[in-house]
């Protein structure tokens, strides 16, 4: 399959172009001899002026390092038909570096394009949303260079995503958000030993043993988000125990009736660096807990909204050092809140509505992953 139809799978490239017919020079359509617009044959005196000629192809004169940073500010549609003029261009159009970073994002992916993902070294690739048609690949896998993979809320059944975790050993952000998951994904997700954000949220599938494997070999964890994963009490003490002390933002949102004082305590004690801290919607919290939050002495964001065990007097007497933000919604009236941000004047009460720990893209950040800006 050529360059061109593979692309085109992608929905790059129209599918009625084939890269067969770039030539080796580039071809102006209108081959007329042309002369600088500044230099006039006549003068008002009638004295005649040299004429320059200029050259119908002024391309080859120009340096590939130049043409390469003006071709890494095109959308990835228009680089691929510029690889269509000519075969230097071609050469050009898909360099290496023109294609670390890639949104397919939305797309519907066809089969074996992934094939040609991998091949052109992309290091950044934007999945979210996107449907992925089986086979994936179409031919061998061959280890990939993604370091930051979002595959948020993307139709792949479960075989074609551990295919594609499979071939990753470099990752260091990734995103499966309400993805199905299993054990063997878990244990590849688990080997990429330089992994520092990793979103689950929302994601079905997983056991005790694969969130262990996660935990056991992903040892430099700063961002983790396992909100709304239906984890059991065992899989939640896992966590406590095994949790990386690098963790800087944590999620354990969604937990209801299984989150309990003794998990957050073990976790606080255990990761005294946390900044970022999301345990809403855990019925089983009560006021006995914030206390344990003094220890965490560089926390400042700290989410505790619908837990229905505690009251607004608990949370005046809080003394945390450096928290600035208190997310309690759902807990009581706005008067009540109000009189709550005056015993705390110097935190801002229910400000943010959702959280922005691990998640790849933050409010109308489309077209950004982790802060790094991508191309379609």
């Amino acid at each position: 399959m050529t360059k061109a139809k593979e692309l085109g799978e992608m929905g790059l490239w129209p599918m009625n172009l084939d890269d067969d017919d770039s030539s080796d020079e580039y071809s102006d359509p209108n081959p007329t001899t042309r002369y600088h617009p500044s230099l006039n044959p006549s003068t008002s005196k009638g004295r005649k002026q040299p004429v320059i000629k200029m050259n119908t192809d002024i391309f080859p004169q120009i340096a590939d390092e130049v043409m390469l940073n003006i071709f890494k500010w095109l959308p990835k549609s228009t680089l691929v038909r510029c690889a269509q003029v000519c075969k230097h261009w071609n050469r050009i159009a898909f360099d290496e570096t023109l294609w670390r970073r890639v949104d397919l994002g939305g797309r519907i992916l066809q089969p074996g394009v992934m094939n040609y993902v991998l091949n052109r070294g992309v290091q950044v690739l934007r999945l979210a949303q996107s449907t992925f048609l089986t086979p994936i690949f179409k031919r061998s896998v061959v280890s990939s260079q993604f370091q930051y993979l979002d595959l948020s809320i993307a139709t792949i059944d479960v075989d074609s995503l551990e295919q594609i975790l499979n071939a990753c050993r470099q990752l260091k952000k990734l995103s499966l958000e309400s993805c199905n998951i299993n054990d063997k994904i878990c244990f590849c997700v688990g080997a990429n030993r330089h992994l520092t954000t990793l979103n689950l949220s929302m994601c079905e599938g997983i056991t005790n043993n694969g969130l262990c494997a996660v935990l056991r070999g992903c040892t430099q964890l700063i961002d983790l988000n396992l909100a709304w994963t239906e984890l059991d009490l065992p899989s939640l003490f896992c966590i406590a125990n095994r949790l990386t002390a690098t963790i800087k933002r944590l999620n354990l949102s969604g937990f209801r009736s299984v989150l309990t004082n003794e998990v957050v305590i073990k976790i606080i004690e255990r990761c005294t660096q946390i900044e970022e801290l999301d345990i809403s919607d855990s019925q089983c919290i009560t006021h006995d807990l914030l206390d344990s939050f003094q220890k965490l002495l560089k926390l400042n964001y700290l989410a505790l909204s619908r837990c229905y065990s505690l009251r607004a007097a608990h949370f005046s007497l809080i003394n945390v050092p450096c928290l600035r933000n208190l997310v309690i919604f759902g807990l009581f009236p706005e008067e009540s809140i109000q009189a709550l941000q005056l015993n705390l004047p110097n935190v801002i009460v229910n400000e943010c509505l959702f959280s922005t720990i691990a998640r790849p893209t933050v409010g109308n950040q489309c077209t950004s992953l982790w802060g790094i800006r991508l191309r379609a």
